[in-house]
């Protein structure tokens, strides 16, 4: 084993921030920072939970007796936690605003951020709003309702909102880390056939409005993203559905390009990630993936 990497400070002060110091699954004090993959060279915030000594020697354990803390349950009690943290934190700097509980008021409090995304420029601000929506995300089962109000609003936005917007997009879906550990519903196999016709509205929007390589990719990767997902738990319907959504944007941009290099340029993009999924559909059709765990 090599020698194990220091967690930067800043990264290990953040993230003790996030958790206010105290373990995210029975919130005691005197933790430690785990890594919940396992690699302790893996430092992303993403991969860094607080735990308690009591509760970090469970999830370490390498126990087939009895059921301790696997990485999946860890990230769960992770995710919880943090949101409700970042939550009550957004209600201090209200000061006077009150975290809505009745269904109605936090619908309306969603429609409220998305539609304040289109008034924001800052990226960080950009950012801290999709945090927020999250937030709702994991505490209140509001994805279908985030993604509804996001699709209705889409063409408001300018290409750096939207790029911002598709790389976080897949974090809505976080707890699809494979068929395996976690099933899928049929509410989950609408909310990303929701997500698909999202990215659709995306893709014709950069076509016509904002044509730029980095938009692209972020847009190409999120199709990609949730490609992959729908391909681990072998559901047909939303493999095609992506695929179509991937070469409909390819067509728009073909359509709408007028400089031949630029559109070799953003076709090779799309057809980069058409490819990738390509040779991932043959592997699952070969049983290839059968073995993998997880989709990421």
């Amino acid at each position: 084993m090599g020698k194990r990497q220091p967690i930067p400070a800043r990264i290990a002060d953040e993230v003790l921030f996030r958790n206010r110091n105290v373990c995210c699954i029975c919130h005691q004090p005197g933790v430690q920072i785990h890594h919940i993959n396992g690699k302790h060279s893996d430092n992303a915030l993403s991969n860094l939970a607080i735990l308690c000594t009591n509760h970090h020697d469970e999830a370490s354990a390498a126990r087939r007796l009895t059921k301790n803390l696997r990485p999946a349950l860890v990230r769960k009690y992770k995710l919880n936690w943090e949101s409700r943290v970042a939550l009550e934190q957004e209600a201090l700097k209200r000061k006077s605003w009150k975290v809505p509980r009745d269904s109605y008021q936090i619908r309306f409090e969603i429609k409220k951020t998305v539609f304040s995304l289109s008034t924001v420029n800052d990226k960080k601000e950009v950012d801290r709003l999709l945090d927020y929506l999250y937030n709702w995300h994991l505490l209140e089962g509001q994805r279908r309702c985030i993604l509804e109000n996001l699709e209705s609003i889409h063409w408001v936005l300018n290409g750096d909102q939207i790029s911002q917007i598709a790389a976080r997009l897949y974090q809505f879906f976080w707890e699809y880390v494979g068929p395996k550990t976690v099933s899928m519903d049929k509410s989950g196999e609408n909310d990303l056939a929701r997500a698909f016709d999202l990215l659709s509205g995306f893709g014709l929007h950069v076509a016509l409005f904002d044509t730029r390589t980095d938009v692209i990719k972020k847009v190409v990767g999120a199709i990609v993203d949730f490609l992959e997902i729908s391909i681990f738990y072998n559901r047909t319907r939303l493999v095609t559905k992506g695929l179509r959504v991937a070469k409909e944007f390819r067509k728009h941009l073909t359509e709408h390009v007028e400089r031949k290099a630029d559109l070799l340029k953003y076709c090779r993009i799309v057809d980069s990630g058409l490819s990738r999924i390509q040779n991932l559909k043959k592997k699952r059709n070969a049983g290839s993936l059968e073995q993998s765990n997880v989709w990421r």
